[in-house]
């Protein structure tokens, strides 16, 4: 589902990868804070962001990775 949310760019790019226990995922976490106060004063919300190409590449993502089909139902949600 991380990899599925870096595609629709709800996330930073290549944080998906970063495992949890590595020291960068922490510097990664304060860099998505600084990016979110940086949307907000952009007035940009998700809406905006996400688009009809985005959810079908969330959706391509998680079928070649193997993900399960609760992340259908997450991308369903997200959708509406």
């Amino acid at each position: 589902m991380a990899s599925a949310i870096e595609v629709l760019g709800m996330s930073l790019p290549y944080s998906s990868s970063t495992p949890m226990e590595d020291p960068l995922k922490l510097v990664e976490c304060h860099s998505a804070g600084k990016h979110l106060l940086d949307l907000i004063k952009m007035d940009l919300k998700p809406r905006d962001i996400i688009t009809r190409k985005s959810l079908r590449n969330a959706m391509v993502i998680v079928m070649a990775l193997g993900g399960s089909t609760n992340a259908v139902l997450h991308l369903i949600a997200i959708a509406r």
